[in-house]
């Protein structure tokens, strides 16, 4: 085992690593909800639930959550495949598990299942169910479909069902599903009944894994009585640099040709430390929280960071190992293995952000006062507290006053595997005392951190947010100190070299792709 990992580090040490720029917005609004208020309570394992002969399972659902409760029972609504078509009502069978190895966690019970949209997966149209919510109101469940892809509209696009009688009814909403269909939010009431006449359910979705979706979060209000939609939160794909969300600025888009050479008009590189949208996802709908003094609508976003080249084709483009993407001897990538200038380019990964919007800013949206790209949301490192996985749909629970997170592979049927879903349980709080030197909110000290800190060097901040472990608002050698101490204690007897030694980028992802090769 020693062997294979020194052939890792070796393999890494080779690479000419460049800095990548990372930056995090902080935010000024204090009722703003933002990491420091996420704390973990526990969770619950989502089981593989395997189907047809192929055993499709959970490990690719879209994120979709929601729940109920059923005389005091806890109940969860998830997506269950991406081909299945499928919705299923899973019951907590007792208490959450505590917070720490999602593989402790008690596994949900099935409850019942639904056959969704396969009828409308014809000739012109091909997709699948990908937002779910339960309506208190009209005792039925909401489903949403969105296509795979490039494929054109479908007009009635969402579905309720009536788990005691079966009945379905399917509705027409005046927007489009590529933009709003993979996921829902509960509107508060209050809010509803002064900005969007009484609207209270939210279709939300953006990101870029369907065709003319909107670069950045999207959210829109109806109603089952009233379908025409108020479109809150859109950032359109042809609208132009200024009515693009932002994102944090590190990130090399090698990209920015198609396949077949025309320009990609929707990609912007990062200028004067400012990122643009990329090939960010929302999947499973963001949660609107109001608690306590404290607000916001948050989506949990997938970011590619590192370099990102279109031909790549991954998931957010990333590209894992520039050194053989970029090379006459890699695999047919459509051209790129001509571009050997960029093969000393940082390797790609994917981190999780949490975005959120002030409630506030989205009523001068819905009074006509501000455009719908023209709010931009705060951004934070989720705060994963270790789970690995990607975070996607999420729920505000406001009668338990708890946060349902869903996250894709984290735990597995095998020691080390990750590959099954979990709902985790946030409660809101009023701080969190992260770990000295865990800038990226996960739970470790590892190379993130140190990632994180050498390019927010020389920013101010909010004292305590970003990579400002002293508390003074300056993110500089002296949070870098704070973060090698951490780093020590946590890793014992290990060199570190100091900040301005070249071969630090170096150690740091070595570091950062061994905790991915541990991880999985």
């Amino acid at each position: 085992m020693v062997s294979y990992f020194t052939r890792v580090v070796l393999k890494i040490g080779v690479l000419a690593i460049s800095a990548c720029w990372l930056t995090a917005n902080a935010y000024s609004q204090e009722h703003l909800i933002g990491a420091k208020n996420l704390k973990l309570v526990g969770g619950y394992r989502v089981p593989q639930l395997a189907v047809g002969s192929k055993g499709k399972n959970t490990r690719w659902s879209s994120g979709a959550l929601s729940s109920r409760r059923v005389d005091g029972e806890l109940r969860f609504f998830i997506h269950h495949h991406m081909h299945t078509g499928l919705i299923y009502e899973l019951r907590a069978d007792g208490a959450v598990g505590a917070a720490g190895d999602p593989n402790d966690w008690p596994l949900l019970d099935p409850v019942q299942s639904w056959e969704t949209f396969s009828d409308v997966e014809n000739n012109y149209f091909r997709g699948g169910p990908r937002g779910v919510l339960w309506d208190e109101s009209s005792g039925k469940l909401i489903v949403s479909a969105r296509s795979w892809y490039r494929n054109p509209d479908t007009p009635d696009w969402l579905l309720t069902i009536d788990p005691k009688s079966g009945a379905r009814e399917r509705y027409i909403p005046s927007v489009s599903h590529q933009i709003y269909g993979a996921g829902f939010t509960r509107v508060p009431t209050q809010w509803a009944e002064r900005h969007v006449s009484g609207q209270a359910i939210g279709i939300a979705a953006g990101g870029y894994d369907t065709l003319n979706s909107s670069l950045g979060p999207s959210l829109a209000t109806i109603s089952l009585e009233d379908m025409e939609a108020r479109e809150i939160l859109h950032f359109p794909v042809h609208g132009g640099r200024e009515k693009v969300e932002l994102r944090d600025p590190n990130y090399f888009g090698r990209y920015l040709q198609d396949k077949t050479g025309g320009a990609l008009q929707w990609s912007f590189p990062a200028e004067n430390g400012v990122g643009y949208w990329q090939a960010e996802e929302v999947n499973g709908g963001p949660a609107w929280v109001e608690h306590d003094g404290l607000s916001g609508l948050l989506y949990a976003v997938a970011t590619g960071r590192g370099t990102l080249d279109y031909r790549a084709q991954t998931s957010l483009f990333t590209v894992a190992d520039p050194k053989k993407f970029y090379s006459p001897e890699g695999a047919p990538n459509r051209g790129a293995s001509k571009d050997t200038e960029f093969a000393n380019d940082p390797p790609g990964y994917e981190a999780s952000v949490l975005y959120v919007y002030d409630p506030d800013d989205l009523a001068r949206i819905a009074s006509g006062e501000l455009k719908t790209w023209e709010v931009k949301g705060s951004r934070f490192e989720f705060p994963t507290h270790g789970i690995h996985g990607r975070p996607m749909g999420m729920e505000w629970d406001a009668e338990r006053e708890r946060l349902y997170v869903f996250f894709n592979e984290a735990w597995g049927t095998r020691p080390g595997s990750r590959f099954f879903p979990v709902i985790a349980e946030y409660e809101i709080v009023s701080n969190i005392d992260f770990r000295p030197g865990d800038f990226d909110r996960d739970g470790q000290v590892d190379a993130r951190d140190f990632i994180f800190w050498r390019m927010s060097r020389g920013q101010s901040v909010t004292p305590g947010e970003g990579a400002d472990a002293n508390w003074d608002g300056f993110v500089d050698e002296a949070d870098y100190v704070e973060w090698r101490a951490a780093l020590y204690e946590n890793s014992g007897a290990v060199v570190i070299p100091e900040p301005t030694v070249a071969a630090l980028s170096v150690f740091a992802v070595a570091t950062l792709l061994l905790s991915q090769v541990f991880s999985r």
